[in-house]
């Protein structure tokens, strides 16, 4: 009898499925290792997505950024460098121009005479705080009518001018120039009565000890007495060799 009830009622005797089982094949997964993998994968996609020579965009932003603040650090370097570099100069020229020699000239004097060449004399001297070297001299005279204001064209040096070396010239040190010309004064007269005027000029190049080359130029025009003189209104200057 209980076998036949069995037989009639299958359903009674189908076991429950097991879950247990089936739980048992899948492994345990926890969340962590499931955003390692999503991160894994977008990785992949973005190596895929790159060209074999395609830097990636972060990275070329980060090298462009690199880029431009090295650019910027070498502006920067470089203006401090051209400023160091002027403040170098401005203090170089600074000692030179305080420390150099210069040359200066004062008490001329002159002699006259009929049918006699004409002399002169001048005293140079070295106002600066060190020595001027390898000093040269040159004068010249020019006759000129009266009232006529000469011009630079008027006081050139020929170049037959004698040209008188001094060598070295100490500071504060003193050095009579004498110069005499090969013409004649046929007369005083027209000079006296102020016809005409007499002019004497020249000029003194010369070396400071920082082997800068400087030149001193001088005119004095003889008044009619012909014991005085005046300055003349150019050609009394001095500079350096460059600036010509």
């Amino acid at each position: 009898m209980t076998k036949q009830r069995n037989a009639q009622n299958p359903a009674k005797n189908k076991r429950p499925p097991d879950h247990t089982a089936q739980q048992s094949n899948h492994p345990n997964v926890s969340f962590d290792a499931i955003a390692e993998s999503m991160i894994t994968k977008k990785h992949h996609r973005e190596e895929q997505n790159c060209k074999p020579d395609q830097t990636p965009l972060l990275k070329q932003i980060l090298e462009a950024a690199a880029l431009c603040v090295a650019v910027g650090a070498i502006w920067i370097y470089k203006g401090q460098w051209d400023e160091a570099q002027k403040a170098n100069k401005f203090s170089a020229d600074n000692l030179r121009a305080t420390q150099r020699a210069w040359i200066a000239v004062g008490d001329p004097n002159f002699q006259f005479g009929d049918n006699q060449p004409f002399r002169s004399k001048i005293v140079i001297m070295d106002t600066g705080l060190s020595p001027a070297r390898k000093v040269v001299t040159k004068t010249g005279w020019k006759i000129l009518p009266h009232g006529h204001q000469p011009s630079i064209s008027d006081l050139t040096l020929s170049e037959g001018s004698e040209a008188i070396y001094t060598g070295v010239i100490f500071p504060n040190s003193k050095v009579p120039i004498s110069s005499n010309t090969n013409e004649l004064i046929p007369s005083l007269a027209p000079y006296k009565e102020g016809t005409f005027d007499i002019y004497m000029f020249g000029k003194i190049t010369y070396e400071d000890v920082f082997q800068r080359v400087h030149w001193t130029t001088f005119c004095y025009k003889i008044l009619p007495t012909l014991n005085d003189v005046n300055s003349c209104q150019i050609y009394n200057e001095s500079s350096d060799d460059q600036d010509n």
